[in-house]
């Protein structure tokens, strides 16, 4: 009888120092995080793509939209510079901020190892969004 005293007491000493350790951890914001992360997101595009002319090094400038209900706090964008269908450089992981709902935001990348009197005349650019969390 002693012993399964001695159990019981074990048991709820033990219960209540996690209670306690996950009661601080809230208190503390310790907590889990609620947002989400979504990699290729089809809810946010990117268009009005041009290169800027002002920049020693490649920098791109455009919008990104989103056309959901989610606020995404952090958007990161992968650019592709190509000439026809050949891929030149790709510029990956920008980090561009954040989108609100159902609204849009310029961004820019820049490339720092593309000097912008090496890109040959033509050339195209396509972006697309890496990965985003959101709340």
């Amino acid at each position: 009888m002693d012993i399964i005293k001695r159990l019981v007491i074990w048991f709820l000493s033990g219960a209540a120092l996690v209670a306690g350790g996950y009661a601080a951890a809230m208190a503390l914001g310790l907590g889990e995080d609620k947002r989400g992360f979504v990699e290729f997101p089809t809810d946010l595009e990117i268009d009005q793509l041009k290169a800027s002319p002002v920049s020693e090094h490649l920098t791109v400038v455009g919008r990104i939209t989103s056309t959901s209900a989610r606020h995404y706090r952090s958007v990161f964008v992968d650019l592709d510079v190509r000439d026809k269908d050949t891929l030149l450089v790709r510029c990956q992981q920008v980090h561009s901020g954040s989108v609100l709902p159902k609204g849009s935001r310029s961004f820019q990348v820049t490339c720092p190892d593309v000097l912008t009197s090496k890109v040959p005349a033509g050339v195209t650019f396509a972006a697309t969004v890496s990965s985003a969390s959101y709340d």
